[in-house]
């Protein structure tokens, strides 16, 4: 049986975890629509396991593949509002994984089980929120979602899950 290796953007799955509750995780895994981003279903899949082998990277991911907005050069017509002079989503995003992948003492395309970043993650807050925060949001605010959505997953820091010590 081959293992399955999700793809994934660091930012993204920082954004999942600021977001989770844990009703998010009842039910069957959610369908993904037509044109729609892929993050109900991953959040759904990862969710459900944690040993889950996820490869980072820094570019499309499998939340941007179905969406509508990929162009077939796989980079996303998308612009970040209320920006002047407009940015594109990967000019922005692109920089933003690779600070947040330096953070955690990753490199781009490196595969680790999901729980193993989340437990980075964890051993890195506070601190990585500064990173990761978008412009638009308050980093506290981040911070206080990231920890309740590790909490939500089960990883939490004397919760029995050894957590690294962030690189320097």
């Amino acid at each position: 049986m081959a293992v399955v290796i999700q793809t994934l953007r660091p930012h993204h799955l920082l954004d999942i975890l600021a977001g989770l509750k844990a009703s998010d995780m009842a039910g069957p895994a959610p369908e993904c629509r037509p044109g729609e981003n892929g993050v109900r279903t991953i959040t759904h899949a990862l969710a459900a396991n944690l040993d889950t082998p996820v490869k980072f990277v820094v570019g499309p991911d499998d939340i941007c593949r179905p969406c509508d907005k990929l162009r077939p050069d796989l980079t996303c017509s998308r612009f970040l509002p209320n920006r002047e002079p407009p940015v594109a989503f990967d000019d922005y995003n692109n920089p933003l994984d690779r600070a947040i992948l330096k953070k955690l003492g990753m490199r781009p395309d490196q595969v680790l089980p999901l729980r193993e970043f989340l437990t980075r993650v964890r051993g890195n807050c506070p601190g990585l929120e500064r990173v990761c925060a978008h412009a638009h949001q308050d980093a506290a605010q981040k911070l206080s979602g990231i920890l309740q959505g590790l909490e939500v997953l089960g990883i939490t820091r004397g919760g029995g899950m050894p957590v690294p010590a962030a690189p320097t």
